[in-house]
């Protein structure tokens, strides 16, 4: 009998790492941005650079998703879009021009 329930264990244990694997898989997929919202990411990053308060960045922000959002065909902007364009802005590190005189 312990040989059966080790197979179910087995087996039960490689579905749940199956299903994590698809799980993780979907997770950074929604997290891939639309071109139209990648494109913007510099802009609002240099543009957010002259924000003096909290609200001024949001509205900042919020503008350039608006823009993307409609740019994409889309009337509401997806939160998951939202979230990620927001750190993609704030962790943006502009290029360097070197080599290129």
């Amino acid at each position: 009998m312990s040989g059966f329930q080790s197979n179910n264990l087995n087996s039960i244990k490689n579905v749940a790492d199956s299903v994590r694997q698809i799980m993780q898989g979907s997770i950074e997929q929604q997290r891939e941005l639309p071109d139209s919202f990648v494109s913007r990411v510099p802009q609002a990053h240099t543009d957010i650079q002259s924000a003096n308060t909290i609200e001024d960045r949001t509205k900042i922000l919020n503008d350039h998703l608006r823009q993307a959002t409609v740019a994409h065909g889309d009337e509401i902007v997806p939160t998951d879009y939202a979230i990620e364009f927001e750190k993609q802005v704030l962790n943006y590190q502009p290029e360097t021009q070197e080599g290129q005189d």
